[in-house]
This record gives structure tokens, sequence and C-alpha cells, in this order.
């Protein structure tokens, strides 16, 4: 017999909204199955793998920005999900984590599957709740849907994974002649929210430290799905510099600044900004961060745009946080009036900087031997049209940055930069095409971070509109590019972990379109063909890992 509370945590999820549902099947968790199963309002997936199950779950609740119910049985099932909680935890993607327990009394009992599940995902959720274990009090039964309710809104109103913990004991499994009964009337905690405002003294002070600013504004945009409405228009009013980097998606704004990098160590006194206006996650460049904290004393402020959660301060630079949502902060700021602006010599100083940097990288590209960064540039000037582009760490997302100076404003990134984990940055992708069947999507990934996740096409929903380009350098490119590692001895057996496997196997075994690329000349026979290919499609382009670090290196010292 399948109990009440269960069916009814399937009903206030679809009366709330939700929709999607991933689960990795096993015995203890078959009563929550089958509840949200034999609803008929869920699309439902079952991933055998709960790291990929996590991943791909994560994945769809990004691309819809709506949670997405994850599951499984109890044991050590549930600590294959943490990965994925911990990137949704550090990129505010919400999922609802249920993980199915033996009883209270039997943990630590040498019981089968059992393990203390209370609290696990503690450091990496907003809340964690305990189901109760009987049923046997109306209170109890009031308490089971008062959690799921709670949840829900946490979860929704913070955009964070949440996880309910919930012991059930045995019968797992209806009588054949059970009906399961969902009721419409149950109870609904709704949370109603408004928009955050600022107040007239709020708007005062920001107009009064522009306008006092010695016309050096930097505006600093971490990762992002989409651009603030009056933020172009802000930047023209303020003259401001606008950082950014490929996992922003401000490729629609034009004169950004994509690769300060390369240049401001150099004249640091020239480049140092009066005022940083920040908003989105976690910069890619590592150079920016340390720059900025080693000349924080200069910085006189640096607000932060966000409306909830936790605000880092990333650059040792923060001031002030302003609890509003980025779009309405730049619409006030575009009604303010200012003096005529000077300031858009401190902005053509770094616009033209980059021009130069980017001439000189496409010198430098058109005149290497084939490597996987000029065929990747080349890729990027094929692809045309709406995609979304999922880059994977740790040189994908590098590697597509030094060269998205022409980067289509079609395109959308995506990228695990949460916290920038090789390990399913193939499910993930898996996911947000699952959650995009219209559209097209295209994975960029290394051989080591394909490999580790192959079990992403371990399951039955492989999606169709999903192509992946894998740079397969033979090893962990990165440790031959970080200084301090790229000259060990050590460097190939313990560092690069170098590996001799190609994808052609793995594409035969899951049925998928498989292209090779070598040389130059098959790059660009292969490319056209590989992207007008219908159904799932790998393309797999091996490069000399020693040319690839040597032009990488050259690109980083212009």
């Amino acid at each position: 017999m399948i109990i009440q509370p269960i069916l009814d945590i399937a009903s206030i999820c679809f009366l709330k909204g939700i929709r999607d549902v991933v689960f990795s099947p096993g015995s203890r968790s078959a009563p929550i199955v089958l509840a949200f199963v034999r609803h008929g309002g869920f699309q439902t997936y079952t991933i055998s793998d709960e790291r990929s199950a996590a991943f791909i779950s994560l994945g769809i609740a990004e691309k819809k920005k709506k949670p997405v119910v994850l599951f499984c049985t109890s044991g050590t099932a549930v600590l294959n999900f943490a990965p994925a909680i911990a990137e949704a935890y550090y990129k505010n993607i919400p999922l609802l984590v249920l993980t199915a327990d033996r009883p209270p009394e039997w943990i630590h009992q040498q019981d089968g599957q059992s393990i203390n599940q209370h609290n696990v995902y503690t450091n990496y959720i907003k809340k964690s709740y305990t189901f109760p274990d009987s049923y046997h009090h109306t209170d109890s039964l009031w308490y089971a849907h008062y959690i799921i309710n709670d949840a829900l809104n946490i979860c929704i109103s913070d955009s964070s994974p949440v996880h309910i913990n919930i012991p059930i004991r045995e019968p797992f499994y209806p009588h054949r002649t059970e009906v399961f009964s969902y009721s419409e009337t149950i109870k609904i905690i709704t949370e109603e929210t408004t928009q955050k405002t600022l107040t007239a003294s709020q708007i005062s002070f920001l107009q009064k430290n522009i306008c006092d600013a010695s016309q050096k504004i930097m505006i600093l945009i971490g990762q992002c799905s989409e651009m603030p409405i009056y933020l172009e228009e802000c930047v023209h009013k303020l003259g401001a510099v606008v950082i950014t980097d490929i996992t922003s998606n401000a490729h629609t704004l034009i004169n950004t600044i994509t690769h300060a990098e390369l240049f401001i160590e150099k004249e640091p006194h020239t480049y140092i900004p009066d005022i940083i206006i920040s908003f989105g996650l976690s910069i890619l460049s590592k150079k920016i961060k340390l720059f900025l904290r080693k000349n924080a004393h200069l910085i006189k402020q640096h607000w932060h745009i966000q409306e909830t959660g936790s605000v880092a301060d990333t650059f040792q630079t923060l001031t002030h946080i302003i609890r509003v949502a980025p779009s309405y902060f730049f619409e006030t700021i575009s009604n303010m009036n200012f003096p005529p602006s000077t300031s858009s010599a401190y902005q053509k100083m770094f616009v033209e900087k980059q021009k130069k940097i980017h001439h000189t990288i496409y010198n430098t590209l058109k005149k290497s031997d084939f490597n996987e960064i000029n065929a990747l540039a080349f890729l990027l000037s094929h692809i045309q049209g709406k995609y979304n582009l999922h880059l994977a760490n740790s040189m994908s997302v590098r590697l597509v940055h030094l060269i998205s100076m022409d980067i289509s404003d079609q395109i959308t990134v995506f990228a695990n930069r949460g916290t920038s984990g090789i390990d399913g940055c193939m499910s993930t992708a898996v996911g947000i095409s699952l959650a995009s069947p219209d559209e097209q999507n295209i994975l960029i990934i290394g051989d080591i971070a394909f490999f580790y996740d192959i079990n992403a096409f371990w399951n039955e929903y492989i999606p169709k509109n999903l192509k992946i380009i894998m740079l397969n350098n033979h090893g962990g490119q990165i440790f031959r590019i970080i200084p301090e590692s790229s000259d060990l001895k050590e460097l190939e057996p313990y560092f690069e972990t170098t590996q001799s496997k190609t994808a052609k196997k793995i594409c035969e075994h899951f049925e998928m379109n498989y292209f090779h690329i070598t040389d130059t000349e098959s790059l660009h026979l292969q490319i056209p063909l590989f992207l007008k290919k219908k159904n799932t499609s790998v393309c797999e382009i091996e490069t000399n890992k020693i040319i690839n670090a040597e032009v990488y290196k050259t690109i980083l010292n212009i």
C-alpha cells in the first residue's frame, strides 16, 4: 500500500507548477516513483547513474528556470547527487531533491543500503527537511504537506536546491488492484513576491557618487543568462567600461571588453576604475581577480547588484550590496540626469587596446600550425543561427573565451562555473537539450571531461538536437598551461594523466554520428557536414598538445 502523504508530494508539486521529474530507480524509492509516474502530469526521466541524473536535472532546471524534482533510493546513491547539488547551489539553480531512506531506528544497524542521510547535503542547500516516518496523528499529515510547500517556496524564491529526506517503511509496492488518489484541493501555501525598489535617498546616493567619480566607471559582468534592459543605454550615458567574458552572455552589447586580462597588468594605474558596478555570478579570468585584489586600495567604491542570496567579495573591493534586479537598477540609472560625460576617454582607451589584441590573436592563429584553438575559431565562424553553446571545464571554456571576438549574438552560452568541475558537463548539456527540443545545442568539451561523463548517454533520452565537439589532445591540457606545473617532470603521468583513447567506439556503442578531424584539410571538409547532420553527433578534433600549449602561451603573452 502506498501511503497518502507520498502521493500528496506529487499533487503539491503539480499544483505549484512543477512538471519535470528525474529519478534513479531503486526499491526504497519505489513509492515516490509510482506517485509521480501514475499521476500523469509530469515529464519523467529514468536515469540509472545518479551523478548523471543530477546534472541532467540541473540542465533542465537551468534552461527552464523552474524547479526540477530529483530523487533516488537510499544509501550511497544519495551521495552521487552531491556534485550537481553543489553546482546548483553556487549557480542559483532550483532543484527539489528527494531521497528515500530507512526508518530512523535502522540507521547504523548494518541494514542494507543505509547510511546517515540526515543533513547529508548541509553545506550545499538552502534548507534540509526530514519527512515524518509515521502518520498516526493528523499533525503528521499536516506537517508533511507543510514541508513540501515550504521547500518549494524556498526553492522557487531563492532559486536554489532544497533537500527532503523521506524515511519509508515496507511494503514499498502497491497491490495490483490499488487505486491511487490524487487530491486537487490539497492545501497550497503560496509565497507572494514583490519587486524590490530603491528609496529616494538611495537613488540620490547613487547619482551623487557617479557624478563625483573621476570619470572612470567599470561595469563588471559575471556569468549571466541574459543582459538587463537599459544596460547599453547606461554604458553610453556614463561612458563606462564593460568587462565581460564568454560566460557573461554579453556578446549582444557593443564595445564590451573581453580580453582585459591580456593588457591591464601592464599599466595598472591607467586602467583601475574609481567605481565598479557588478552583477552576475563568477568571472572566468583569474588574472582580473588578482589584478583587482592587488589594486583594491585604489578603488573608491564597488556596488554589487543582486536581489537575494549571499554576495561574495571576490575582488576584496566590495563596499555596497544593492538588493534590486539589475534591470531595475540600470533603468533607474538611465533616468538620472548627469552633466555631459567626459569619461568616454576611459572607455575608448580600453576599446582601442582590445581591437589591437584581437587583431594580433587573428594573425597568430593564421600563422600557427593546425591546433585546437584555430580549429575552434573555424567552428565558431560557421555556427549560424540560434544555438545554445555549452562549454565544458576546464580548457574548453577558456579556449572559446580566447577566440570569442566574433561570436554570434544569437548564441546563448552555458557553463558549469558554479563549482567549475568537469564531472557533469556533458550530462548538463543533455539536460538543457532535453529542455529545449526546438533549439540547436553544441557542446565543446575536452577528452578527459568527455570520458569522465560518458554515462550522460547511458539512458533512453539522448537528445537529437545535441552536437558535441570533443577536443582530444590526449590528456589534461590545462596542466601544460599552468606555469607552476608545466615544467614538472611528473607532468604527463600524474597531472595530464595522458590517455590514448578516441571517441569512435563510444559513438558506435551509443549509435551516434561520428566525425574525425586531424588537420586543416579535414577541418574544412568535416565541420560543415557535422553542423548539417541530423541527430546526435560527435566531432572529434585530435591535436598535438605541445603545439596547442605553445599557441595558447603565445596569445597570453601578447
